[in-house]
């Protein structure tokens, strides 16, 4: 019979908290764990099915069949149940929703039943009643969340169980064993599609991300390329321009020093002319000076070596603004690395977890689940 059944939480919640529990439980020792105590149970089993039913109830007659029903959220439940020791000890193994094996014990101290959960190191988890009409109760468990329930076995052979408090009900039909596998072998199918769905999904989704990373990167690297290149073309123009402006300035400077030196050698003709009629003198010779034009070549050797140095400054600008794209597109490709990474890592965990359950001999279909208790 299914272990747990909560009406606020969900069966994987349930059965996660139980596997906890079960591993810090104690109580009374299980019937293998010595040789005394497996001969002192042994001793005690009978064949007798009317002393089969009064130490289990409706377990009794569930002992060799398998059942299969849905539970309240309309999963299927399918679990098994035999004689380990008949008369003393019935294991149930429930293979859907979850995996698990428990031990009901038969008490002869307290006349009840002492379950054990087999995949949790025999550990003690519960003790049942079992009524004279047959119904076997189960108390509550997980600080209430499990409520109360009680197992009966109705006249077509089903267990029936019941939770008193919330009016919920879990009824198993006996089936033949061909199709309690079929069923079952019909549910792992129907998991495993839709964890290769969600897997498909998942990958779908990854590539998605990571398309949209390098467009977004692609687009970024465009984007500062046409930047860089509006900015050298920027630079460049200023440069010019201001190159022009010197020259221009370079050049008025320049008339305007031609024009004083031709204004200041006419004056000096002048004033010697006026000196030499001053003088009376009665030779017709005229001085006629010559006009000194200052050599403009040391402020052409400046202008020129102003060019030269915006333009080293221009591709001084240029080299760190190049340095710094490539830094920032080296960052973006390293973000994509990261996460192809992250994403490869996730993909190698999940085949490891795969290879690990197939190495237990954990069906595919079952391996993402966890242990009902």
């Amino acid at each position: 019979m299914i272990a747990s059944i909560s009406k606020s939480l969900s069966g994987m919640l349930l059965a996660t908290c139980l596997a906890l529990l079960a591993g810090c439980a104690t109580g009374p020792a299980h019937y293998a764990a010595s040789d005394s105590t497996k001969a002192s149970f042994q001793a005690l089993q009978t064949t007798d099915p009317e002393l089969q039913a009064a130490r289990f109830g409706a377990y009794a007659k569930a002992a060799g069949k398998s059942f299969i029903g849905t539970l309240p959220d309309g999963q299927l439940a399918a679990c098994a149940y035999r004689w380990e020791i008949p008369g003393v000890v019935i294991e149930e193994h429930c293979r859907w929703p979850y995996n698990y094996l428990m031990a009901f014990q038969y008490n002869p101290e307290n006349r009840k039943l002492d379950v054990y959960n087999l995949h949790a190191n025999r550990a003690h988890i519960r003790e049942l009643t079992v009524f004279p009409d047959g119904s076997v109760e189960w108390p509550t468990a997980l600080l209430g969340l499990e409520p109360v329930s009680r197992v009966t076995l109705d006249e077509n052979g089903a267990l029936d169980r019941v939770f008193p408090g919330s009016g919920e009900r879990i009824a198993l039909r006996d089936v033949p064993r061909d199709e309690y596998e079929s069923v079952l072998a019909d549910a792992r199918a129907r998991k495993q599609f839709e964890e290769e769905s969600k897997s498909r999904a998942r990958i779908e989704f990854m590539q998605s991300i990571t398309s949209g990373l390098r467009g977004v990167s692609a687009q970024l690297r465009a984007e500062n390329e046409a930047k860089r290149q509006r900015d050298e073309q920027m630079r460049a123009a200023m440069i010019k321009a201001k190159a022009a402006e010197m020259q221009a300035t370079t050049k008025r400077s320049a008339e305007q020093q031609r024009a004083a030196t031709v204004e200041s050698q006419r004056r000096r003709e002048s004033d010697a002319t006026a000196q030499q009629r001053a003088t009376r003198s009665d030779g017709d010779k005229r001085s006629v000076g010559s006009i000194t034009v200052t050599d403009d070549t040391e402020a052409q050797r400046k202008l020129k070596q102003r060019v030269a140095e915006l333009e080293r400054q221009a591709a001084a600008d240029s080299a760190a603004q190049q340095q710094r794209l490539a830094e920032r597109q080296a960052r973006e490709e390293a973000a994509v690395a990261e996460f192809e990474k992250v994403r490869a890592k996730a993909a190698a965990e999940n085949q490891a977890r795969q290879a690990r359950c197939a190495a237990r001999g954990v069906p595919k279909a079952n391996c993402s689940g966890a242990s009902r208790q």
